[in-house]
């Protein structure tokens, strides 16, 4: 689950603390994303403060090749165009918002 939102973050470029108000905010969107609870964002932050940015990497990567079947000698490849995706570990556990943070 906190994965999911912390995917979702990334995908769209958006801090934490707004997709989980998002997801707060909208049952339909909580659906779509199959998530039943949605945890507050100290929560997530220290959830992700577990991991060093090298295992952060190995997990996604683990999760994307988990969802990819492999057959036989034509191993299917994913290419991931990451201009966009900002990754926000924030590893001292601050809250950012978008009026703090300048955007």
């Amino acid at each position: 689950m906190m994965l999911r939102i912390t995917f979702i973050a990334m995908f769209f470029s958006q801090d934490i603390a707004y997709v989980v108000r998002e997801l707060k905010q909208r049952k339909k969107l909580m659906n779509f994303a199959k998530i039943q609870e949605i945890p507050c964002e100290r929560q997530i932050y220290r959830f992700l403060s577990r991991f060093s940015e090298e295992q952060f990497v190995s997990i996604t990567l683990g999760i994307l090749n988990s969802l990819c079947c492999r057959r036989g000698r034509n191993k299917i490849k994913i290419i991931v165009d990451s201009t966009d995706i900002q990754v926000d570990l924030n590893w001292f556990r601050r809250k950012i918002t978008k009026e703090r943070s300048g955007k």
